[in-house]
């Protein structure tokens, strides 16, 4: 007797090939026949490509081609320091600057 099954994965690598195959071998001699002849064929679809974490979301602003962001979780680290060293630096270069200042509350 013989069982054939046929698995779809997202993982490419040898080890988790053979984990999958293991405990699928496991589970079926386990609760239907110890000895059963099992086959597994195995295919790696790729996953779904991720999605740009760099990407803005949300409306488009006119006119504003990049942003940079300078962020802590804790007050008093220099974060104006640097922006405003940034934003000198940036203009000097030759680049358009505009500075916003927040300050964003709520559950860390």
């Amino acid at each position: 007797r013989q069982v054939n099954v046929d698995v779809t994965i997202s993982n490419p690598t040898l080890q988790a090939k053979k984990k999958i195959e293991a405990e699928i071998t496991k589970a079926i001699k386990a609760n239907v026949d110890e000895k059963i002849d099992v086959k597994i064929n195995l295919k790696v679809e790729k996953a779904a490509p991720k999605e740009d974490p760099n990407l803005i979301r949300g409306k488009e602003i006119p006119n504003i081609k990049n942003i940079i962001a300078v962020a802590s979780g804790k007050g008093g680290v220099g974060k104006s320091t640097v922006t405003s060293n940034l934003a000198v630096t940036l203009a000097k270069m030759g680049f358009s600057v505009g500075v916003l200042d927040a300050d964003v509350y709520g559950p860390s």
